[in-house]
């Protein structure tokens, strides 16, 4: 029953408009304890015109009939909905922006014979036209017997749009680029740069220019292309690695919550890539 509420509670009536004013339904994000607040239409605040948005609004949701009910770790309840999931993460719509490493309890099902219980971080957060999209790496793989009982294929990796700049140190080369990083998944990244780069050539990408620093991570070139004077840049990364980033590159004064050392105890932390013997530590690039 607590699942069936949960999953309700987001579905709120339909706003009526009148005449003499429009309203419309926009999250508040003050008061955990309200869910939505009525407001004039006029006083939402518009977005600034992105060719992008349309494509990237208007997606349907993905996610082969498995439904998702969430709360945050203090057990407050959080309406969501799913946008899109994967075996390691998933992308789901709520009313609240939430901050980078803000762990959530998820429930899955698929029907009443088919659950089970899952756990995210949050790494990535934007506003949406229907409200906030956040993403969250599951801390362990979706169960198989809710696989078996999907509608329809999931993705294999959903893509997190960014805009971080990083360097990079091409292979046969040893001077760093600068690079803009278009978006993420757990094993793969989209690079624009300047210049021209070659299939399947390594590469190595650093936070900064300082010659002291070491490579956050290594990966491949999978495709590229030319666009507006700059190269696109399709790469992967192994292992899972491309999970940094997000701690990497968010500044801490971001920090919802203070991420415990969790290694000891063998439990999985989502935001770190895959641990190896060849870590990317301690390689020399």
């Amino acid at each position: 029953m607590t699942v069936i509420y949960s999953q309700l509670e987001f579905d709120t009536p339909p706003v009526r408009h009148s005449a003499r004013s429009e309203a419309a339904v926009v999250p508040v994000v003050n008061d955990p304890t309200e869910r939505l607040q009525r407001v004039p239409a006029t006083a939402l605040p518009k977005r600034p015109a992105d060719p992008a948005s349309a494509e990237r609004d208007d997606f349907t949701y993905d996610s082969a009939g498995i439904q998702i009910s969430s709360c945050l770790e203090s057990g407050v309840p959080l309406p969501t909905r799913v946008r899109q999931l994967s075996r390691t993460d998933v992308l789901l719509l709520t009313d609240r922006p939430l901050r980078f490493g803000t762990r959530l309890r998820l429930a899955m099902y698929v029907d009443l014979l088919a659950s089970a219980s899952n756990a995210g971080v949050v790494h990535w957060c934007r506003p949406g036209t229907d409200g906030w999209e956040l993403g969250a790496f599951l801390t362990s793989p979706l169960a198989d017997h809710l696989l078996l009982r999907a509608r329809g294929g999931l993705r294999n990796q959903i893509r997190y749009e960014t805009n971080w700049r990083a360097w990079v140190r091409w292979e046969g080369t040893e001077v760093r680029r600068p690079v803009q990083i278009l978006d993420y998944s757990v094993s793969g990244l989209r690079l624009s740069c300047d210049g021209t780069v070659t299939g399947e050539q390594m590469f190595w990408l650093y936070q900064n220019s300082a010659p002291s620093s070491g490579p956050l991570l290594e990966g491949r070139v999978k495709w590229f292309l030319e666009h507006q004077h700059k190269t696109i840049v399709g790469c992967y990364v192994s292992n899972e690695r491309a999970r940094c980033l997000p701690r990497t590159f968010n500044q801490g004064a971001r920090l919802h919550v203070e991420i415990p050392d969790i290694g000891a105890s063998g439990a999985l932390d989502p935001l770190m890539p895959i641990a190896t013997d060849d870590s990317v530590d301690n390689r020399t690039a």
